[in-house]
């Protein structure tokens, strides 16, 4: 059993399992991680290990279970660790999870993929760019070996010249055939800041009449059709695309609690608050009510605890 003791400096001590208690208490550790931040968790996690010279995260994970269990996981494990984990988890085993690999690749800043390739290094001595090879293939896996490797320009810059004549040159060429020039087409995709990829696909439409997006679906599918969507998506408005990503995980029947919990999980320091509101503007109902209907007792309090709808009660 895990207790979880606040003094009245606010600082907070898990005390070590003993014999006679009665219990976990799982309101208390909801409550304790869905109020810190990451930093203070990982000194809360040090604080622990300091004290009882145990694993935190090794003794809540005996502790708990289900989903309960993976989204405290996911709070406990610093954002390159969790985006590791996560990235081994799509390649790991039979089959690859392609849409955790476009997902975390096409999202993340050139920082956190440098962390996160060390991380990964670290945890499974493995080369990560060694592993995505060797579950992708073709122009797709070209595709994420350029958004692994090559630093995107960050700045808010826009080349407004470049911009037109990358739209002329994908257009005339069209999305069907991009895979034929990928030394033309990889680096705009993958390169280029999401200021000037916007004025890329704004120059597009004015070109042909047509949105970018509209060409790609016609003329191709599977997951290079996915990568480039993912990034036209990020490049006009994170939010919009996170928030699709749970309705997508959520809608219908059954339910890709792993994407709910990796989205919520890795956007809860970002701009979550901007995903709700985008969410509930894509789809007329608000997160939490789809989050109430597809979860229950503990994990359903968590991640409501996360997205700041309600509190651990």
């Amino acid at each position: 059993m895990i207790r979880i003791i606040t003094t009245p400096c606010s600082l907070v001590r898990l005390q070590h399992p003993f014999f006679g208690c009665a219990g976990t208490d799982e309101k208390a550790i909801i409550n304790l991680l869905t109020k810190r931040s990451n930093y203070q968790r990982q000194i809360i996690t040090d604080s622990y290990q300091a004290l009882y010279n145990k694993d935190l995260l090794k003794d809540l994970k005996s502790e708990l279970s289900g989903t309960l269990s993976e989204v405290v996981e996911g709070l406990m494990q610093s954002p390159d660790v969790f985006d590791a984990n996560e990235i081994h988890r799509a390649v790991a085993g039979l089959g690859t999870d392609e849409e955790a690999l476009i997902e975390i690749l096409c999202s993340r800043s050139n920082a956190e993929i440098q962390a996160l390739r060390a991380a990964y290094e670290r945890l499974f001595k493995k080369d990560l760019r060694k592993d995505i090879e060797g579950d992708t293939s073709g122009y797709f896996r070209r595709l994420l070996i350029a958004e692994l490797q090559v630093p995107r320009n960050e700045a808010d810059e826009i080349l407004l010249y470049q911009a037109y004549h990358e739209a002329l040159a994908l257009w005339e060429t069209g999305p069907k055939k991009w895979a034929q020039d990928e030394a033309f087409s990889i680096p705009i995709f993958t390169r280029r800041s999401h200021a000037h990829l916007r004025h890329v696909f704004d120059e597009y439409k004015k070109i042909c009449g047509v949105d970018i997006e509209k060409d790609i679906t016609n003329e191709m599918t599977g997951d290079v059709a996915d990568f480039f969507l993912t990034i036209i998506k990020l490049s006009r408005n994170p939010p919009a695309y996170f928030a699709e990503r749970l309705y997508r995980a959520m809608k219908g029947i059954g339910t890709n609690e792993k994407e709910v919990v990796r989205v919520i999980v890795s956007r809860s320091e970002k701009d979550l608050g901007a995903v709700k509101t985008e969410f509930a503007k894509l789809y007329g109902k608000s997160l939490e009510s789809f989050i109430s209907g597809d979860f229950s007792g503990d994990a359903k309090k968590i991640l409501l605890a996360l997205i700041g709808e309600s509190p651990a009660k």
